[in-house]
């Protein structure tokens, strides 16, 4: 018992912590707004959570093991009857979207403002402004930032700071390919691209081109 004791506090500690984790990385990446799948991930995320804090919750009270084998039977339970109820009955999941977490903007809507947004013109170069947020892209095309905002999760699977760094990466790549370029230092192209700073550059190069800028620039020179 001695030894059992400390492992069950342990596995609750952890326990508790992939929830907490499982929590703050959905609210991040804002995964309930993405469609179906979204939603679907966000109420397991919630199922869970919900279950470890009650099992972490009752076990800091327990003093044996018999009582730990009963908190953790619960646990799982809770984990279960969900589970089953969300397989049994899928369209509970389009209900709660709609009702909680859609807008009221319809599909005709969505693929209209979808639709500026990739008819946009490049070589405006509007993503070079280090200083472009949702409100001033959404007055740039004339839409309101709630709905495109929407129409980045729901058309585009993405949001609009990876939209926005997506494009200012690929223009980075085409400096870093360009020997006019030879003689700027990644920091200076990160700057000219539209990045704040070189951490963030980097992060959204690594991204979007699973190397880093300096390898990508020195892949490029070997290839010419």
């Amino acid at each position: 018992m001695e030894k059992m004791m400390p492992l069950n506090y342990l596995r609750t500690t952890h326990v508790s912590l992939y929830g907490v984790v499982m929590v703050y990385f959905i609210l991040k990446e804002k995964v309930y707004k993405i469609k179906k799948q979204g939603i679907y991930l966000t109420l397991i995320v919630a199922i869970y959570f919900v279950s470890a804090m009650l099992q972490s919750y009752l076990t800091s009270f327990a003093d044996s093991y018999r009582q730990f084998v009963i908190y953790f039977f619960l646990a799982s339970t809770i984990i279960l009857i969900s589970g089953f109820i969300l397989y049994a009955y899928p369209n509970i999941l389009q209900q709660i979207h709609q009702k909680y977490f859609s807008s009221n903007l319809n599909d005709k809507e969505r693929k209209r403002i979808a639709s500026k947004i990739e008819q946009l013109d490049v070589e405006e170069r509007f993503f070079l402004n280090s200083e472009i947020d949702l409100k001033s892209f959404c007055e740039m095309i004339g839409e309101r930032p709630h709905y495109v905002s929407q129409v980045f999760s729901e058309e585009f699977a993405t949001s609009f700071s990876n939209f926005i760094n997506e494009k200012r990466v690929d223009y980075a790549k085409k400096m870093l390919q360009d020997p006019e370029f030879d003689n700027l230092k990644i920091l200076a192209i990160a700057f000219d691209s539209g990045f704040n700073n070189n951490v963030t550059f980097n992060k959204a190069f690594v991204k979007f081109c699973g190397m880093t800028p300096g390898k990508f620039r020195k892949q490029s020179r070997k290839k010419s």
